[in-house]
């Protein structure tokens, strides 16, 4: 729908606006009705609308409103239902209404099915739990049948503590269980064991970050001002920086490789909360408060495809993407909104323990965080250079302590606390910095001033702050 946010839709109506989806569940139990829930997405201009049909029986319409420009990029509906199925076999067909407007765009997110299955072994593994066993208090019974080739039932409640119910070749197989909490089961078949998989690299190399990262070349503690964190095929580059920073800022610097943190902090696995929390550690670990960490450097650049979905992806070092898990379920645009969707890096900078989820103001930011925006060797090398030219005398001169802000026009009243806020901090700068030449650009109407900005900002080298 548009490249922001974390959520990802499936299959698109456009070209063809109508699309089946057959699903197959085994041993239903007929006398309950099936529950469905589908969510749906649209962007257009104009109007349009989804017509939803189960085994051929028109299940709903649900209508989305027309997009407005520079407000969301679409809006997302769920619509439930249930019908009564008389077969395993359930189709759902979706029908996308683009309003008569071409480039309306619809998109199909999930299609949930609950329904109620009788307990009997089907040459599958299987996952089966009953609501009713919270609900109720005392002994409850499960009772498989077909049950020969089921050697053994697992509660996976708590995957890290497993328990067994072995089936001793029995055609009816029933354990009893302790009722008041919900639980989940797996029932393990013997004709479908499941063959665990090799990775192509499957030597993971004994390390220890948390033991070796305050320790200096001597094997002494000492604590950290400045990580760099890249991954391996950047990090000689991220060497080169810490060098610098090392002999000429004074300041203690490591550089961590990002596929030693997912090792011992996220089982060998990309995860954001993998970096945060190795940044946390080293921040709680400093030898006194004063001396925590004080700046991070996420050398690589960043996309929101996390997955490496699309060609010519730079997902090198990856971004927080702002997501809101309370969304309303009708017309929900708080993941498509061009004002509440978002990423960030300030994620990497939360330290608290309540802190994280970006979607409240109790999130304050402890360490100062910036990124490099590199995807290749020959980016970093430039960038790197630049900083250290930077530095040098030779690029000392009267722009270095000019300072330009440049705000936007107020397209509505609330959008003004963005001027008056960007002004305040120009003003405090000013007052703390004398020596600082400040240059305000505030509300822009056209685009020839737009210009008349870029080309100030351009002859002085002032930096542009937005």
């Amino acid at each position: 729908m548009g490249k922001v946010g974390r959520r990802w839709l499936g299959e698109q109506f456009n070209i063809t606006n109508t699309q089946a989806f057959n699903f197959d569940i085994p041993n239903l139990d007929f006398s309950i009705p099936v529950q469905v829930k589908i969510n749906l997405a649209s962007r257009s201009f104009g109007l349009t609308s989804f017509q939803v049909r189960t085994n051929n029986q028109p299940l709903g319409t649900i209508s989305f409103p027309a997009v407005q420009p520079g407000t969301v990029e679409g809006y997302e509906t769920v619509i439930n239902g249930s019908i009564n199925a008389t077969s395993s076999a359930i189709a759902i067909g979706l029908t996308y209404n683009n309003g008569g407007v071409p480039s309306s765009i619809g998109y199909l997110d999930y299609i949930i099915l609950k329904s109620k299955r009788n307990l009997q072994g089907f040459g599958k593994q299987f996952f089966f739990f009953n609501n009713d066993e919270k609900n109720n208090i005392g002994i409850g019974q499960y009772t498989i049948s077909n049950a020969t080739a089921i050697k053994q039932v697992w509660d996976v409640t708590d995957i890290y503590n497993v328990k067994s119910y072995s089936n001793n070749n029995q055609a009816t197989f029933s354990f009893k269980v302790n009722l008041g909490v919900e639980k989940k089961y797996l029932a393990v078949d013997s004709n479908d064991y499941f063959l665990p998989l090799k990775e192509t690299n499957a030597v993971v190399v004994n390390q220890n970050l948390k033991g070796t990262i305050f320790r200096n070349s001597q094997g002494d503690f000492q604590d950290i001002d400045y990580l760099i964190i890249t991954p391996k095929f950047l990090v000689n580059q991220a060497e080169t920086l810490a060098n610098f920073h090392r002999n000429n800022s004074g300041l203690v610097v490591k550089v961590v490789d990002l596929e030693s943190i997912y090792t011992e902090f996220s089982s060998g696995k990309q995860d954001i909360a993998a970096i945060r929390n190795f940044i946390k550690y080293v921040y709680w670990n400093a030898s006194i408060e004063e001396n925590r960490i004080k700046y991070v450097n996420l050398f690589g650049d960043a996309s929101y495809d996390y997955k490496s979905r699309l060609s010519n992806n730079t997902n090198i070092v990856p971004v927080f993407h702002g997501f809101n898990p309370n969304a309303g379920e009708i017309n929900n645009t708080s993941n498509a909104s061009l004002f509440t969707t978002f990423m960030s890096d300030d994620f990497y900078g939360l330290m608290d323990d309540d802190e994280g989820p970006m979607i409240n103001s109790i999130d304050n930011i402890d360490i100062a965080v910036g990124r490099m925006l590199v995807s290749s060797n020959a980016q970093a090398q430039d960038m790197v250079n630049k900083v250290i030219e930077y530095h040098a005398e030779e690029s000392y001169g009267k722009w270095r302590n000019s300072y330009t802000i440049y705000s936007d026009d107020a397209d509505i009243q609330s959008d003004a606390i963005l001027q008056v806020a960007l002004n305040n901090l120009a003003d405090n700068l000013v007052a703390q910095k004398p020596f600082v030449n400040v240059k305000k650009f505030i509300q822009t109407h056209t685009f020839n001033k737009l210009l008349q900005v870029v080309n100030f900002i351009l002859m002085r080298k002032m930096i542009f702050l937005i």
